[in-house]
């Protein structure tokens, strides 16, 4: 079990020195945390699932301060899990898996409550949501059938659009020659329902490909990625750049940008050494991550053009396992506690 540590970014700035962020006991105990969201309008909301069938299968809470929190109730989800989230100015979307194996979406509007909502047809379990309007948002899945899939809702997850399957581009990639079959999805980040990227794994190479669309799946443009990444998540993208936290072939994990629509991608050289263990950016330049700290401890920190600098935490007695930014807050939890910084 990691202890916790925080690392963070601010635009245009030094980042601040000697940070103290002291934890904040959850509310329900006996259900562990396991997801964050927070909406541009900086409430946030920690969830979480037992993942077992037990009298009390799931806890939520929200703050609007990053401070003090209050319960907000959700529905029993026994056997399931809730791994994904992201948000409009209003309200989340959060996504998991539930006890047949199937999609399950949470929706929440205001201070809630939390509700169960529809998910698209025939899936076998949400990878990552990504939002970009009121209560609009893109689900990235798998479906039944193995395939990785893109499905949009305009009404919080009433209703689904008809799943499209991503079907890569093949192409010559730097990583592996001309793109194998199959691909695994890992992460997407969509700008509308026709703009998506998206990073996975192509065949068994091991490594990464990233795919880009413009019409909402019809079409893939085969992105550049670097040979030595095995895994590339957290992707956040907003006009025309991304952020993303990629794992090498070293296992640690590192900020990388892309300014080309995620087409193409690069490590930029201000690393502070840490390994990323998740990532939430605001802007480009504005991000906190969850860093690993040592063999059995992780940290939080955040960055200022990509200069990272360490957050000390206190009270924060198990690993911080989720990870969110509004818009000047972020929100990371533990199983039994939250903490707040802003950015």
């Amino acid at each position: 079990m990691f202890a916790s540590a925080l690392l963070l970014a601010a635009c245009g700035s030094s980042s601040p020195a000697g940070v103290v962020v002291d934890g904040t006991p959850s509310i329900s105990l006996s259900v562990p945390l396991t997801a964050v969201g927070c909406t541009t309008n900086d409430t946030c909301y920690a969830v979480g699932t037992t993942g077992v069938d037990s009298r009390v299968t799931t806890a939520a809470q929200y703050s609007d301060d990053g401070h003090t929190w209050h319960a907000v109730a959700a529905p029993p989800a026994p056997v399931s899990t809730i791994t994904s989230s992201s948000c409009w100015s209003t309200g989340c979307l959060f996504g998991g898996t539930n006890e047949n194996g199937a999609d399950l979406l949470w929706s929440v509007e205001g201070h809630g409550p939390i509700a169960t909502v529809a998910s698209p047809a025939r899936g076998a379990g949400v990878i990552s949501v990504s939002c970009y309007g009121t209560a609009t948002c893109t689900v990235l899945d798998q479906g039944t059938d193995g395939s990785s899939r893109l499905s949009t809702t305009v009404n919080g997850g009433a209703t689904w659009s008809a799943p499209v399957a991503i079907h890569p581009a093949a192409g010559t990639n730097p990583n592996h020659g001309t793109a194998p079959q199959g691909f695994t999805a890992l992460s997407a980040s969509c700008l509308s329902s026709l703009n998506c990227v998206v990073a996975g794994t192509p065949g068994d190479t091991g490594t990464v490909d990233v795919q880009v669309t413009e019409d909402g799946g019809l079409t893939w443009i085969l992105g550049t990625t670097d040979a030595a990444w095995t895994s590339l998540s957290d992707m956040h993208c907003q006009s025309n750049w991304c952020v993303a936290r990629a794992v090498g072939t070293d296992g640690r994990g590192v900020l990388v940008t892309s300014a080309t629509d995620g087409v193409s991608w690069a490590t930029p050289s201000s690393q502070d050494g840490n390994s990323l263990q998740s990532l939430s950016c605001v802007s480009f330049h504005r991000c906190a991550s969850i860093v690993a700290t040592g063999a059995s401890s992780s940290g939080l920190a955040m960055s200022s053009k990509k200069a990272w600098s360490d957050v000390t935490l206190r009270y924060v007695p198990n690993g911080l396992v989720s990870l969110a930014c509004g818009n000047t807050m972020c929100v990371a939890a533990s199983a039994q506690s939250v903490v707040s910084i802003s950015v």
